[in-house]
């Protein structure tokens, strides 16, 4: 890990939520105090009555401004992603100009990137449309019929909105990118972000 990540610019942090903090204990010792860390990690906290994102756990735990902290969300699986398939997520920052300068790290032609400025909704976005995917998937084991399954797939969706707008003041576009298993944009660009 110290020879991957010493003096880099820009770190990915892919591991499982769980192992997030053991992770960034380790990684303290040795990552450039200026550097962006991308979050892959679909998960949250909850301290003191209140959710906490991971980028804020992230930023906590390596001591470094939660601006620094970005992550990228969506509705793919990465060994599909690491053989060229079709997918497409959301790097979120809550830096415009962050974003115009990573987008070109992780934008392919396969994989799409759409862009928000608000860091808080894509990740709750990413933790809990797993919670609708597990629905559908006991819904496909029942045989249910794909209106039904539509139907639970609108109303997850609509719960999971009405959710993070309780804790966090995320913008509706947020709603229709990859993070949250809707069609996300490949032509979105930084300049459409509110």
């Amino acid at each position: 890990m110290d020879d991957a990540i010493d003096d880099a610019d820009v770190v990915v942090l892919g591991v499982p939520d769980q192992f997030i903090v053991p992770t960034c204990k380790r990684m303290k010792q040795v990552i450039k105090p200026t550097a962006r860390v991308i979050v892959l990690a679909k998960g949250v906290e909850f301290h003191d009555h209140k959710l906490v994102p991971m980028s804020d756990v992230v930023a906590e735990k390596l001591d470094i401004p939660v601006q620094q902290v970005c992550v990228l969300m969506g509705a793919n699986i990465a060994a599909e992603v690491a053989k060229g398939y079709f997918s497409e997520s959301t790097l979120a920052c809550k830096h415009h100009d962050d974003l115009v300068w990573l987008k070109p790290i992780f934008s392919r032609p396969f994989f799409p990137i759409g862009m928000v400025d608000n860091v808080e909704g894509p990740q709750m976005c990413g933790a809990l449309k797993n919670v609708v995917a597990l629905g559908k998937g006991l819904l496909d084991g029942q045989g249910a019929s794909s209106n039904t399954v539509a139907a639970l797939m609108r109303v997850g969706m609509n719960e999971m909105r009405g959710l993070i707008k309780e804790f966090f003041d995320v913008p509706e576009g947020v709603f229709w990118e990859s993070c949250s298993s809707q069609t996300s944009s490949p032509l979105a660009t930084a300049e459409g972000i509110g």
